[in-house]
């Protein structure tokens, strides 16, 4: 089952949405519950929920400022970059619909208006649950692609160098903003873009884009019924045409050339 983590100040609401919710009707299970920001912080590290429900206004620290904090780039012990994946669902009244738009930075699956309606709030798990999905899958393909990300790494002993790759590994499907990579770690781009270049000999957006399309190969051999648009979305490109444009540069050939040459679709078997 989903795990959801519900973040709530007023008790009855709380009360309500841990307890009175059809929530085996969307295969999910409340995991835990908080009253604050902080509280729903911590909550969100130690019980790893695959959902956070949580409402905007909350004592101390918001909820938006909350997911800010947990959907940020995080720093290990070994100094690498790990993040808290779980999708996320905004509780929000009407004088604070401007405010829940922050959410679509955060990549919040949908927002609820107060009085919350139950079938609107399973509704969104639905959608959260299919992106859950989707995720696994994809990372299903990317671990068993043989993938250029790992050689670099291996070959790497920069700590700078392997935090951005293992950003790459981890967000290469959403849209990757160098200048704020750069800034999270605390280097200048134009220092950072000159240590990549010199530790493997390729720049930020080569590593970016071979990585997605080797996702990409693997992805087209595992599922033949998807539409090439459809894979190009799926590993982090705008539109099929730089897909495709990419595609070549990498392959040396064009994804709708597979579908016209035997021997170049034999590659996918």
């Amino acid at each position: 089952m989903y795990r959801i983590l519900v973040v709530e100040d007023q008790q009855i609401i709380r009360y309500m949405l841990c307890n009175t919710i059809d929530w085996d009707s969307v295969d999910c299970e409340v995991c835990g519950q908080a009253a604050t920001g902080e509280e729903g912080l911590r909550c969100i590290e130690a019980l790893s929920p695959d959902i956070v429900l949580t409402d905007i206004h909350l004592p101390g620290m918001d909820g938006i400022k909350m997911l800010e904090k947990a959907k940020g780039l995080q720093v290990s012990g070994d100094g690498r970059g790990v993040s808290y994946g779980f999708e996320s669902i905004i509780i929000t009244g009407f004088s604070q619909f401007e405010y829940a738009k922050r959410a679509i930075g955060l990549s919040a699956v949908d927002y609820i208006l107060k009085p919350i309606d139950e079938e609107k709030l399973l509704e969104a798990v639905r959608k959260a649950v299919a992106h859950i999905e989707e995720k696994r899958e994809l990372a299903s393909y990317r671990h068993q692609a043989i993938y250029s990300l790992d050689r670099l790494d291996a070959s790497s002993g920069d700590e700078y160098v392997k935090k951005v790759l293992d950003i790459i590994r981890t967000d290469y499907c959403k849209h990757l903003n160098f200048d704020s990579i750069a800034r999270g770690i605390g280097l200048s781009s134009g220092y950072l873009s000159r240590k990549i270049k010199s530790e493997t000999g390729m720049s930020f957006l080569d590593i970016l884009q071979r990585h997605r399309i080797e996702v990409a190969q693997q992805l087209m051999k595992s599922n033949r019924s998807m539409k090439y648009y459809e894979v190009a979305e799926k590993v982090g490109f705008s539109s099929y045409k730089r897909f495709s444009f990419v595609f070549r540069e990498v392959c040396g050939y064009t994804p709708s050339d597979l579908s016209k040459n035997e021997d170049l679709g034999a590659k996918l078997e």
